[in-house]
């Protein structure tokens, strides 16, 4: 997060980079927020495994984690991505394309990791031992 607004903050010599980093910033807290409700919401998961088969038993729950995981993670046509496509459009307007190039491998790193933990919440199997 912190390439996002620093890439956001110093590069875009219009000032698009600040709205673009105000999006991001309030669009990435809200899908926080939301997905720490969740894990609030269920303290027997301690694990990332702990929420298997969590859209079987209460879909509400896993619909909120899944989008606000979706949303953290930058991906269309969630705010984030609208955030962070303003940062990244900022950085290269800036001059600042290597900054931009970081950022977005720092998000496709974060998609496989925030799939990780979608994936064994809208799994139906039951873990064997």
């Amino acid at each position: 997060m912190a390439y996002h607004c620093t890439s956001g903050f110093r590069t875009s010599p219009r000032g698009h980079g600040r709205r673009g980093l105000l999006v991001y910033l309030a669009a990435y807290a809200l899908t926080n927020l939301g997905a720490f409700a969740v894990v609030c919401a269920l303290p027997q998961a301690t694990t990332i495994s702990g929420y298997r088969g969590l859209f079987r038993t209460r879909p509400w729950l896993a619909i909120v984690l899944v989008v606000c995981l979706l949303g953290l993670a930058g991906t269309p046509p969630m705010p984030v991505f609208v955030g962070k496509l303003a940062v990244f459009t900022a950085a290269v307007d800036g001059g600042f394309t290597w900054l931009a190039i970081v950022v977005a491998i720092n998000t496709v790193v974060s998609v496989f990791y925030y799939l990780r933990w979608i994936a064994p919440t809208v799994r139906t199997d039951v873990v064997r031992s």
